[in-house]
């Protein structure tokens, strides 16, 4: 399962378990603009390089690298939870 949403800042790709893998997945969501942010289940993305530009990273359940992705950008990752609220 995979949303993608255009905000007032660009793109933002919103995974469920993100199976098909990210990389796929934010190609295919170019194609509507720049993307600003993801949030979901990463699975097991290896790619992290690939976060790189995005300004909003929330790795949700489902995600093995998620220690990995807060030490590489601390300053753009936000930490998910159940009843977790974010406006885009």
């Amino acid at each position: 399962m995979v949303l993608k949403t255009k905000g007032g800042e660009g793109v933002v790709v919103v995974t469920g378990c993100g199976h098909p893998g990210l990389e796929k997945i934010f190609e295919a969501a170019k194609a509507f603009g720049t993307l600003y942010g993801v949030i979901g289940g990463f699975h097991g993305f290896k790619k992290l390089e690939l976060l790189h530009g995005l300004e909003l990273i929330i790795p949700c359940h489902g995600t093995i690298r998620k220690q990995e992705i807060v030490e590489m950008y601390p300053e753009k990752v936000v930490r998910c939870g159940a009843g977790m609220v974010r406006e885009l």
